[in-house]
């Protein structure tokens, strides 16, 4: 065994492989590229020669190797042949390397001279290897570096206070229970569901894309809850964007439904591209205990047409901006809009909209995420996903307040069973506080 910064005397001679073709390229699937400075003291000539190491460091001669077929465990200096019994020495290497289970040193040499003349094969070789190089993301003893995440400012939720109305608010797109999604069918994700209200038992619950069957399986899972809100078609037919309460808190002060359409009491109205009915259901409650009223809107915009989602979210706060009374009002849904896109960052009050025949709208009641409030740096979030694991999910769903309303937690649950999701979109969950009016 040599120690830190001594060299280790090899004489043999040293097997060089340039890697081309199709078997040289699926090899060098398993290797790791770096630079390596190698000083022949013979010849005095300084060599900048790249390499590649698995993660076995175990060296096989040539004399073994010519007799078997090279497996990945080999190692391999990629450089033309050479061929000397003078002292190699090994430096400008961050790994520790080995021949014959003895352990070569990884500390650069200081001392190296000579001209890189007469060198065109190595040459040849470097620029060969330059198109597959690939920088080196293993530590010391070849483990993989695993980055900690940072912790957030603001991620540790505070306590909540002991005045005012707090409220915890969940908005769930439960996704149509007639659609045809295999084993992740209605009937299936139906009781997994259950177990996220039946865990978080929020204050009020906001429901997008429910049938009228499921809105009655809701009430089952949630007791003490009245429901609010009709079908997008009218009546009992069509979607729903039902909106849950618990009873025993809060009574009902008033309650309504609109269509994002030109004429927005006509049930089953459509209007400036909506594929079909579009609705937002809200409601007016007071606390039995504070007599504290404040509004929730529940809204589900359309997946297809921007021309549709930018129409809606204007009609949306200029009815909020003329609610009946002054109270604080809490903002849910589907919004089919991603976090960049103009409709969510007119709701921001970030940007205007361009309105035909309105000209720039600004959003007379700037709203906050809530999620955003709690995790402004994380990346990949993701709401809708689709009953995908990795590629094309996105965060299509919000929960928005005014921002005199303190955000104390949220949260995306992300849940998935071994057999089934419980939606193609992941339930939004906030606890919020209102102060005393």
């Amino acid at each position: 065994m040599v120690g830190h910064g001594d060299p280790c005397r090899i004489n043999h001679l040293l097997r060089i492989s340039c890697f081309f073709g199709n078997a040289g390229r699926r090899q060098i699937r398993t290797l790791a590229f770096c630079s390596l400075r190698v000083s022949v003291r013979n010849t005095s000539s300084l060599w900048n020669i790249t390499y590649g190491i698995h993660k076995t460091s175990r060296v096989q001669t040539p004399a073994r190797q010519s007799h078997r077929r090279r497996s990945s465990a080999d190692y391999s200096i990629c450089t033309p042949l050479v061929r000397d019994d003078g002292d190699y020495r090994y430096g400008s290497c961050s790994f520790v390397l080995a021949y014959r289970g003895n352990i070569v040193t990884d500390r650069a040499l200081k001392e190296y001279s000579g001209e890189r003349k007469n060198m065109k094969g190595l040459k040849f070789a470097q620029k060969s290897i330059t198109q597959i190089y690939r920088p080196v993301v293993w530590l010391r003893g070849f483990k993989e570096r695993r980055r900690t995440p940072k912790f957030e400012k603001g991620a540790v939720p505070h306590p909540m206070p002991k005045t005012g109305l707090n409220l915890h608010i969940m908005s769930f797109n439960i996704r149509c229970g007639t659609a045809r999604d295999g084993k992740n069918h209605w009937i299936f994700r139906s009781s997994r569901v259950h177990e996220i209200l039946d865990y978080y038992r929020p204050d009020i619950l906001g429901l997008q894309e429910a049938l009228d069957f499921q809105v009655s399986a809701i009430r089952t899972m949630l007791p003490g809850y009245e429901m609010v809100g009709i079908g997008n078609l009218g009546g009992s037919r069509g979607l729903h964007n039902a909106i849950f309460y618990d009873s025993a808190r809060f009574f009902l002060s008033a309650e309504g439904t609109f269509w994002f359409s030109n004429t927005p009491n006509i049930p089953g109205s459509k209007g400036w591209g909506n594929v079909i009915p579009r609705t937002c259901t809200w409601v007016r409650l007071i606390e039995k205990a504070s007599q504290q009223a404040f509004y929730f809107y529940n809204v589900h915009l359309d997946h297809i047409s921007l021309r549709s989602r930018k129409n809606s979210v204007v009609f949306l706060t200029r009815h909020i901006h003329t609610r009946p009374f002054p109270d604080p009002f809490i903002l849910a849904g589907d919004f089919n809009a991603v976090e960049k896109s103009s409709p969510i960052q007119y709701l921001q009050g970030n940007m205007p909209l361009k309105i035909k025949k309105r000209g720039n709208v600004v959003n007379p009641e700037p709203l906050v995420d809530t999620f955003r409030e709690r995790y402004p740096h994380r990346r990949n979030v993701a709401t809708f996903h689709g009953y995908r694991r990795v590629f094309f999910r996105f965060k299509l769903d919000y929960i928005f307040v005014p921002s005199s309303i303190r955000v104390h937690d949220a949260n995306i649950i992300q849940v998935r069973w071994k057999k089934c999701y419980s939606s193609d979109h992941f339930p939004l969950y906030t606890r919020i506080h209102m102060g005393p009016m």
